[in-house]
């Protein structure tokens, strides 16, 4: 399930005729590890972009992913590199896919992630709309610490 959502994620604008970055970092099991423990932590936040007109897009019913902060996850997303319209997918190793948590957020951006172990991750979605028939929005992402419980809240947006 996991590698499906890092593909919708990741694929959010097929470009026909790109070839797919590669990693050049290599997936090390171990330095992921920490992402496939159980713990006592909560993550809780919202996610939300401002529009120029200063309307508010929540990212209602997007996919919210937490990943392990570590070199390959940072060169995965530093390689998907570009605007939605020219956006191009990274190969990825596919045991990477078991360390990351997935949620949907709700009508308001809302999203919770439990039973997160200590460490350092990333939230990241993704929200876009349409603006005067062009695609606007973008990439959105927050580090977070964990400790060894507790619940954290997070904003993520521009």
């Amino acid at each position: 399930m996991h590698f499906r959502v890092v593909v919708l994620v990741l694929m959010l604008v097929s470009v026909a005729g790109c070839q797919s970055p590669q990693i050049e970092a290599a997936f090390v099991a171990d330095d992921h590890a920490f992402a496939g423990r159980k713990g006592a932590a909560t993550i809780s936040g919202q996610a939300f972009m401002r529009r120029r007109d200063g309307l508010v897009v929540y990212a209602a019913g997007r996919t919210i992913l937490l990943m392990p902060d570590t070199p390959y996850t940072r060169e995965v997303l530093k390689k998907r590199a570009g605007p939605l319209a020219s956006y191009t997918r990274p190969k990825i190793d596919h045991a990477y896919n078991s360390y990351l948590k997935e949620t949907l957020a709700d009508a308001e951006g809302r999203f919770t992630f439990s039973g997160v172990g200590p460490g350092n991750y990333l939230v990241f979605t993704a929200i876009y709309w349409e603006e005067d028939g062009t695609e606007r929005g973008g990439f959105l992402l927050k580090p977070v610490t964990v400790g060894d419980g507790g619940t954290i809240d997070v904003i993520v947006t521009k």
